[in-house]
């Protein structure tokens, strides 16, 4: 997972009402309201704390990629701040989700499966923000690999990826809309484009699509930045996976064909090899 450069404070750096928290492994600096009681059941000096710190963490089905907002003052301007900037980077804005959100000195551990699925979790310490994220993984695949630890920062910064999803090169099939009628010797015909970038790709597959069927098409599946295995079944039909791991792909053939059915893998398309062909 790409981020941008970290955001960092000295320890002079927090209001008056507040402590400086810095972790002894990345350097980050959060501030955490002090207590508010002085130890005789009376408000201390400093009177309540005005504010918390807040962070939110954004994710979309189609990366491994996460956006990170941190250091803001209430937790809506962390969450649309955050959501805002996935919206932009992608070809579906409506699938952007809000995965975890936390506040003051919390640690979120981040892990993602050989499909590119993130998995995130929040704690007080590192060890444990990442060893929750992994049980969650594992309890779904048998490839998890760590990604970035995030903290929650004292200045307000943004983490997102450096670079735009929707320049990713893709891996992109499309075929006829379900119901619609085509050309005869254009029947059960899948289309792929790869190779460009997203939004390019994307719409590369569907206007061949078009043109070749003559009828409206849609897109079937579709990676950025991974791949795309072609499974034949015992029933004669193709079923098409994403990817952004070979090696989980072909051990998970049996997960990812349809239940009651047997799957082989028949072929795997990159996003980063430029291709243009019809599938029969």
């Amino acid at each position: 997972m790409a981020f941008s450069a970290q955001s960092h404070a000295d320890a002079g750096g927090c209001p008056a009402r507040y402590n400086a928290v810095v972790d002894a492994n990345s350097g980050w600096i959060t501030c955490v309201p002090k207590d508010q009681d002085n130890g005789n059941g009376e408000e201390s000096a400093y009177g309540p704390s005005v504010s918390d710190l807040f962070m939110a963490v954004v994710g979309h089905a189609d990366t491994p990629q996460l956006w990170v907002s941190s250091g803001y003052l209430n937790i809506q301007d962390a969450e649309r701040t955050a959501m805002d900037a996935c919206k932009s980077a992608m070809d579906l804005p409506n699938s952007c989700t809000l995965l975890v959100r936390a506040h003051n000195s919390q640690y979120i551990g981040t892990v993602r499966n050989g499909r590119g699925v993130p998995y995130v979790s929040s704690d007080n310490s590192i060890e444990n923000a990442t060893a929750a994220a992994m049980r969650a993984c594992k309890k779904e695949s048998d490839s998890c690999q760590e990604g970035a630890m995030l903290y929650n920062t004292l200045a307000q910064t943004d983490r997102f990826p450096s670079i735009p999803v929707k320049e990713y090169l893709a891996v992109t099939v499309a075929w006829p809309a379900l119901g619609s009628k085509i050309k005869p010797s254009e029947n059960k015909k899948t289309w792929l484009a790869s190779g460009r970038p997203v939004s390019e790709n994307v719409e590369a597959a569907l206007s061949r699509c078009r043109k070749e069927s003559g009828t409206t098409c849609v897109v079937g599946r579709h990676s950025g930045g991974g791949m795309l295995g072609r499974l034949q079944a015992n029933d004669g039909y193709d079923y098409w996976v994403d990817a952004w791991d070979r090696v989980w792909l072909e051990r998970n053939v049996d997960k990812l064909c349809p239940d009651g059915k047997q799957c082989k893998l028949i072929e795997v398309f990159d996003s980063n090899q430029i291709a243009d062909q019809v599938i029969q």
